[in-house]
């Protein structure tokens, strides 16, 4: 499920790079996982092809408008996501594997029907340490 409000979600090293992307018509929250849908950012939600820009470092509401009429600032790093369910949670056999888009702030290891989020580091608790890095396919 989605997220419905901003979330504080942790990075677990320093933010590398931050990039300014023109959004869809679309809401987007602080602290979600934040992807690219023909040319605009949106949030991430469980689909092919897409390319992941990292987590979203404002909540920017553009669900009025027109793709493109608003920007939201993104950033690339290592990130606390949460894991997916008990059928395509990662495990710490998946550490160093590439994870996939769930939602915008849940990660899984299972590629069906899903694109790359960033690569799985580790775990804190139950949640999922990813390098999301803007670019990944």
């Amino acid at each position: 499920m989605a997220l419905s409000a901003a979330r504080n979600t942790r990075a677990d090293a320093p933010v590398a790079r931050k990039l300014s992307c023109k959004m869809a018509a679309a809401k987007i929250y602080a602290g979600s996982l934040v992807m690219i849908d023909a040319g605009y950012a949106k949030p991430a939600a469980k689909a092919t092809g897409k390319i992941i820009v990292g987590r979203a470092r404002t909540t920017v509401d553009n669900s009025g408008g027109n793709a493109g009429d608003l920007s939201i600032d993104v950033e690339e790093g290592m990130f606390l996501w949460d894991n997916g369910t008990s059928t395509d949670a990662c495990t710490q056999a998946d550490v160093g594997a590439l994870v996939y888009i769930l939602d915008d702030h849940t990660v899984t290891r299972l590629s069906t029907g899903s694109s790359i989020a960033g690569r799985l580091m580790g775990f804190e608790g139950a949640q999922c340490v990813v390098r999301s890095f803007i670019g990944v396919a």
